[in-house]
């Protein structure tokens, strides 16, 4: 079974602008080996490791947790522990096991940030994502 809150963060990831994303959203499994998603995302696994979203796009997780997004899209850490993605978002797991997103007003990740999102595992089969920004 996919993680919940894996691709809750992914299909904010995949969204790439907050216009694109709801205030709030909920990701569950659908029953067989996916996970649907309250903004329109979809997910499946492909392969072992990696996630095929509804819209074609692939989650490829390479070594040392590097990603790489059939889109384009890639990502590293950087020296503060945030995940930097290319499309200029960043994500860092918090001490509760949520993660915080934030999404920068330049593909650079730097500066500031026009929305932020807070992402947990609500209950053992829901995750949940919420704009705090």
């Amino acid at each position: 079974m996919l993680n919940l809150l894996e691709v809750a963060i992914y299909a904010i990831v995949i969204a790439g602008q907050p216009q694109q994303l709801p205030v709030s959203f909920r990701c569950v499994p659908d029953g067989i080996d996916g996970v649907n998603c309250t903004n329109g995302m979809a997910a499946t696994p492909e392969g072992v490791h990696d996630i095929r979203f509804r819209n074609g796009v692939v989650v490829v997780k390479g070594d040392r947790g590097r990603l790489t997004f059939t889109n384009g899209i890639t990502s590293h850490m950087d020296s503060a522990g945030w995940v930097k993605f290319s499309n200029g978002i960043s994500a860092r797991r918090d001490r509760l096991g949520g993660f915080r997103l934030a999404i920068y007003k330049g593909v650079s990740g730097e500066g500031d940030y026009e929305a932020e999102f807070y992402c947990r595992q609500t209950e053992p089969e829901i995750a949940q994502c919420d704009r705090t920004k």
